[in-house]
């Protein structure tokens, strides 16, 4: 059960989240044992996210929630993923991409706990 939200401080186009969308299920698969299939996405363009108390230049938070942990070379992987594809599909530069993980013992879903 992953779940990624991601907020930037520029707008996001209807096309633009759609893309993000597509490979977020990509990105999801470098965890082992992770799919498309379960993923939940969440992406939400113009917030008031500031950097240094400055909000002038592109940035981005991704919070990428599991069920369970993974090794530490896919988190390596995942960031290194979700960098290029901020920068590629959404124009914020990497120096502006902070993601944050949790790792979850318990998820809730369809009245009963994974």
């Amino acid at each position: 059960m992953p779940y990624i939200r991601v907020r930037c401080n520029r707008p996001l186009t209807a096309e633009t989240v759609k893309e993000l969308q597509k490979e977020l299920g990509k990105t999801i698969t470098l965890f082992p044992g992770k799919t498309e299939k379960w993923l939940m996405t969440d992406c939400e363009g113009d917030c008031a996210l500031s950097l240094a108390g400055s909000a002038d230049r592109p940035l981005a938070m991704i919070e990428v929630e599991l069920l369970g942990r993974a090794k530490p070379e896919a988190y390596e992987a995942v960031t290194r993923d979700l960098t290029e594809l901020m920068e590629r599909v959404a124009g914020i530069p990497g120096e502006g991409v902070y993601i944050k993980y949790e790792n979850l013992e318990y998820w809730g879903w369809n009245g009963a706990n994974f």
